[in-house]
């Protein structure tokens, strides 16, 4: 069976988490999926008109996926359907041939920001800003995030020091239980610029969040995962 993907409006890790699940339970289930450009993205924060061909080329997927001309639509499958079955097989999707070629192709136009000399620790931390409809995932405090970083200190190998990139909206005084000499703070930075930062971290501290989820799923980086409604990969350290 020939599915065009549901689109509408989301965040970046929404849309690719979305397109994630929906190819791979195509792949799974012997259908094929392919991604309509009929969407939009939140968290345009500058106003660029240009945003949402912005982050489509980012994702990278509509030129190997999108529906071509000749093709009627057949059918919409249902989120809540293509998101339970990835959920209950998670560890089989990653694993399978159809991820590993989705994912090669989504990391094919980035590279990594960081000096390969340490061990980059990406620390995503979700808060709360007026572009958000949902508080719910944006409400765990900073010293949860600094029990999880100093559970990294306290079993890294010393192989290369660690230095930790903490990805967040606010004021940077809202996070002075964090600072260290082995901390840097991105704060309210581009978008894209923190995506990329947790796809190419050598570990990644998630929060409650689609946004840094659908990286953890795309991510080679160690992960460590803070229970919420999307369930972790049974190789994810649960935090």
């Amino acid at each position: 069976m020939i599915y065009r993907s549901i689109d509408g409006r989301d965040g970046l890790g929404s849309h690719v988490q979305q397109y994630v699940f929906g190819l791979m339970f195509a792949a799974l289930n012997g259908h094929t999926l392919y991604l309509s450009y009929d969407t939009s993205f939140e968290h345009n924060y500058d106003g660029e008109s240009d945003y949402t061909n912005k982050m489509l080329n980012y994702i990278n997927l509509h030129k190997y996926y999108g529906m071509p001309s000749h093709l009627d639509e057949r059918a919409f499958p249902q989120p809540q359907e293509h998101y339970k079955f990835c959920e209950q097989n998670l560890d089989r999707m990653l694993a399978s041939d159809s991820f590993k070629i989705l994912k090669s192709r989504f990391l094919e136009n980035k590279s990594s920001p960081f000096d390969p000399a340490f061990h980059n620790v990406a620390v995503h931390i979700r808060r709360f800003n007026a572009h958000d409809n949902r508080v719910e995932g944006s409400d765990t405090p900073s010293v949860h995030y600094l029990t999880v970083m100093n559970r990294i200190r306290t079993g890294h190998d010393g192989a290369k020091p660690l230095k930790f990139h903490i990805y967040s909206q606010g004021k940077l005084e809202d996070f002075d239980v964090l600072k260290g000499e082995d901390v840097e703070f991105y704060i309210n930075g581009a978008l894209l610029d923190t995506y990329n930062g947790m796809l190419f971290s050598d570990s990644l501290v998630l929060s409650r969040s689609s946004f840094s989820y659908s990286a953890a799923l795309l991510t080679n980086a160690k992960v460590y995962y803070t229970r919420f409604w999307h369930p972790p990969a049974s190789h994810w350290i649960v935090v």
